[in-house]
C-alpha cells in the first residue's frame, strides 16, 4: 500500500475513536522511543501485550501470577499495575491481551482458567469475567482480538488452544456485564459464546494438542485470521456465519515457519506472524526468533485467502517471543514480548522489544 493510503486508513481509525475518547484517562506523553522495555518484576514471565492508538501506555501480564503491568512508550521501565488479589478477582495466569475500542477496558485471557477477565483501566480492577465453563486444564484461553473496524461490531473473539472452539464475547453482552458492575460494584459473571468450529484444522491426536493461537481481525469487518501452531494453518474466519477457510500460501506451504505461529498482527496488505522455531537441520539446537511477513491477497469470496511469504524480521533483542502489537499510534513500529517460553532459568530482566516493521 502506498504510504499516503496507509496514513489515511490509520487516521480514519483514530478519528473514529476520538469521538469516544473524552472520558478516557490517557495522559499524553513524549514521543521518545526506547528500543527495549524492561520489567522490574523478576518473576514476570510475560506473554501478552496490549496497546491503543490514543494512549502512550501499554499493558502486559504474568503467566505465573496474573499480575498486570503497565509501561509508557517513552520510558524503558515496566512496572506492576494491578497486583491485589481483590482487584485481580481470582486471575492467576495471564496470556493474550487487548484493549477495548474506546480504550476503557482491558481484556485478559486466562489460559487454563478458561475465561476472559475484563478490567477497568480507570479503576484498575476487574469488572467482569467471561468463562467457557470447562474445568481447569481442559481449555486454554490464549489470544484475544477486538473488532476495531470503523462501523464494526466491537465484538471480542477468543482462541482456545485445547479445544477446537473459537469463542466470542458479543458487544451487547459486554456492555450488559459492565453496566451490572457499574450498578452493583460486583464483578459480573458471564459465559463465553461458541462462535466457530475449528475442528477441521486440528491435527491428528497423535501429533499433539490443537494449539490455536494468534488471532487478529482483518479490515472490512467481515473476516478474522487465526494461526494454528500445531499444523501450520492460517485460517480465515467469516464473522457473519463462522465459516472457516485456510490461506493458500504460495511459498513454504505448511513449512516449519508456520508450525509455531504465535501472535498475529495485520497492516494492509501484510500479516505479521511471531515465530520461535528450531532450525530444521538442527532440531535440538537453539530456538530461532523472527517475525514472518505474509502478503495477503485475493478478492470476492477468496479475499485474504492467498498468501506470499515476502520477508522475515529479526532482532538481537528477541528471546523466544510470543506476540506483538503496534506501538500505540505508530503502526510503523511494533512491541514484541520476549516470554522466554522454554522456561528454565530466565535471562533477567524480562523484556519487550520495540522494532520497526521493516524487512
Amino acid at each position: 500500500m502506498k504510504r499516503s493510503k496507509l496514513l489515511i486508513s490509520h487516521l480514519v481509525l483514530l478519528f473514529s475513536l476520538l469521538g469516544r475518547a473524552s472520558a478516557v484517562p490517557f495522559p499524553s506523553g513524549p514521543p521518545a522511543s526506547p528500543s527495549l522495555y524492561t520489567f522490574s518484576d523478576p518473576d514476570a514471565w510475560p506473554e501478552g501485550v496490549a496497546t491503543h492508538p490514543l494512549s502512550p501506555y501499554f499493558y502486559s501480564a504474568s503467566t505465573t501470577t496474573g499480575t498486570i503491568y503497565r509501561g509508557h512508550l517513552g520510558s524503558p521501565s515496566i512496572s506492576s499495575w494491578i497486583t491485589s488479589p481483590t482487584e485481580l478477582a481470582g486471575l492467576n495466569t495471564a496470556w493474550g491481551m487487548k484493549l477495548s475500542r474506546d480504550g476503557r477496558y482491558l481484556f485478559v485471557a486466562s489460559g487454563l482458567q478458561g475465561g476472559v477477565w475484563v478490567f477497568s483501566v480507570q479503576h484498575q480492577t476487574a469488572v467482569a469475567i467471561f468463562s467457557n465453563g470447562i474445568a481447569f486444564g481442559g481449555t486454554w484461553i490464549n489470544d484475544i482480538a477486538v473488532d476495531y473496524a470503523l462501523g464494526g461490531t466491537g465484538d471480542v473473539l477468543v482462541t482456545d488452544s485445547l479445544t477446537t472452539v473459537l469463542w466470542k464475547i458479543p458487544a451487547a453482552e459486554l456492555s450488559s456485564a459492565i453496566a451490572e458492575w457499574q450498578t452493583t460494584g460486583v464483578v459480573a459473571a458471564r459465559s463465553l459464546t461458541q462462535f466457530a468450529d475449528m475442528s477441521q484444522w486440528a491435527p491428528d491426536p497423535s501429533l499433539g494438542p490443537y494449539l490455536a493461537n494468534g488471532l487478529t481481525f482483518l479490515p472490512g469487518g467481515r473476516y478474522a485470521m487465526v494461526g494454528i501452531m500445531s499444523t501450520g494453518y492460517l485460517v480465515r474466519v467469516d464473522l457473519v456465519n463462522g465459516a472457516t477457510s485456510a490461506v493458500s500460501k504460495r511459498t513454504d506451504v505448511n513449512d516449519k515457519v508456520f508450525a509455531y505461529s504465535d501472535g498475529l498482527l495485520y497492516r494492509h496488505p501484510y500479516l505479521f506472524s511471531v515465530n520461535a522455531v528450531h532450525d530444521p537441520s538442527h532440531p535440538s539446537g537453539p530456538l530461532q526468533d523472527f517475525i514472518t511477513v505474509v502478503k495477503l491477497s485475493g478478492s470476492g469470496s477468496e479475499k485474504y485467502l492467498k498468501g506470499d511469504i515476502v520477508g522475515k524480521i529479526e532482532s538481537t533483542t528477541f528471546n523466544v517471543s510470543t506476540t506483538l502489537a503496534f506501538a500505540g499510534a505508530n503502526i510503523g513500529d511494533a512491541l514484541v514480548v520476549n516470554h522466554q517460553l522454554t522456561g528454565g532459568v530466565p535471562a533477567l530482566p524480562f523484556t519487550i522489544s520495540r522494532i520497526p516493521l521493516t524487512w
